[in-house]
């Protein structure tokens, strides 16, 4: 897995969760554990867990180095996986061209997961502004990034291999939190009760749940024209690749200037691009 984004979407907030609360749903849904290969638990340690769940702070912007993938291998289902996670600077992204070798996993890799930060609207921003969430002061253009993402994947891409694109609404707690404004538009939009947007059932299924997933793509399918990004599916679309749209939230709260929400870290949904990308190589083998 390929984790992309352009600067401030949460990509490493993203992954540190993802893999604390991976682990934790293998101990208690399949009775089996991760198995840190090479150095990566030093890594993992070094550049996630210590800030995330230690006394570090707000994880500090990825370096724009060419990033070594992150290892773990674990039994789900009676199956043997190895995830192998890449993760890189949103700066890096941004500059990318479709001739950079130090790219070229993202032709070889089973899903790109590409965060979208709702933050970066102007109508989000202007509602939150006042709210003591903090807004991104220097980010990236998210639709540029996916262009150059997909750009260099097809130049790298190997025949023959199935790829899958998991567009991803990060920080969906700031989303989810507009049906407490006051706000006719958004309240309409995010205070429907029984929406699939309302509800993480991620960690409850031991694997993929399509019926979830569909219900959830076609809400979120709705949702991007409101956040002025319809053209981030056109862009999908025009890739060829098989797609999803997912919303995440790492932190489950919005972090106060100082860092994390006293609440501490509840994060929502961020089992479910790598739960469809497991489910997915398990029907495959």
């Amino acid at each position: 897995m390929a984790v992309t984004g352009a600067r401030s979407a949460g990509k490493s907030i993203f992954i540190g969760v993802m893999i604390r609360h991976f682990g934790q749903f293998l101990a208690d849904r399949h009775h089996t554990f991760l198995t840190p290969l090479n150095d990566t638990e030093d890594r993992f340690l070094r550049t996630y867990e210590n800030y995330l769940y230690g006394e570090e702070g707000i994880i500090p912007p990825t370096p724009p180095d060419v990033p070594e993938p992150l290892m773990w291998s674990f039994t789900m289902g009676g199956r043997r996986f190895c995830l192998s996670l890449a993760d890189a600077a949103g700066e890096s992204f941004e500059r990318l061209t479709p001739d950079q070798n130090a790219f070229a996993y993202l032709g070889g890799v089973d899903m790109i997961c590409s965060l979208i930060d709702p933050l970066k609207v102007s109508d989000v921003r202007a509602i939150v502004r006042d709210t003591g969430i903090p807004l991104p002061a220097e980010a990236g253009n998210d639709l540029q990034v996916l262009r150059r993402v997909l750009q260099a994947r097809a130049a790298h891409a190997i025949p023959g291999r199935v790829q899958v694109l998991a567009l991803t609404i990060s920080k969906f707690d700031v989303l989810q939190g507009l049906k407490n404004v006051d706000n006719d538009r958004w309240v309409s939009i995010m205070g429907r009760p029984g929406a699939a947007m309302q509800r993480d059932p991620s960690y409850v299924t031991q694997w993929d749940d399509p019926q979830d997933r569909l219900l959830l793509s076609q809400e979120l399918r709705s949702l991007l024209p409101v956040l002025g990004a319809p053209l981030i599916e056109a862009a999908a679309t025009e890739s060829g690749l098989p797609y999803y749209l997912y919303a995440v939230s790492a932190l489950g709260r919005p972090p106060g200037n100082d860092g994390f929400s006293t609440s501490g870290i509840s994060p929502y949904r961020v089992l479910d691009p790598l739960k469809t990308l497991l489910t997915m190589k398990a029907v495959q083998a």
